[in-house]
């Protein structure tokens, strides 16, 4: 029996008096909308597509996306099948979304997503 386990580990310190921004993203492997793919099976949200509902809910996080083009549909991987957009970008309300960009690669059936994103004044460049 062959048995996978993913593992996130995270950590803030007990005596932290400000508040702190997240961003999670990465390659999720599910949607949570149905217009978030194209494909033959119906779309039905799993437990895991819940669950990340409910974390980002209970977390505060808003789709950097859906923040930039609420009514656009966009995909980042693509297959003979399906369209899906599982590769996300996840923040914090008082972080600023600048520009969302995405660029096909000749290694994956992913496109490369890229995200800037401005907080406390400073400008970072997230993979």
């Amino acid at each position: 029996m062959i048995f996978c386990l993913r593992i996130i580990n995270v950590y803030n310190a007990p005596d932290r008096r400000f508040g702190f921004n997240i961003i999670l993203c990465g390659d999720f492997n599910i949607v949570t909308e149905a217009t978030d793919r194209i494909s033959n099976v119906e779309f039905r949200k799993l437990r895991e597509s819940k669950m990340l509902v409910q974390i980002c809910k209970e977390a505060a996080l808003s789709d950097l996306y859906r923040v930039l083009h609420p009514h656009t549909i966009h995909y980042t991987r693509f297959n003979s099948l399906t369209k899906t957009r599982i590769d996300r970008f996840y923040i914090s309300s008082n972080i600023q979304s600048l520009k969302y960009d995405t660029f096909l690669t000749d290694f994956s059936d992913h496109m490369v997503v890229m995200a800037t994103v401005s907080c406390c004044s400073h400008e970072f460049l997230n993979y």
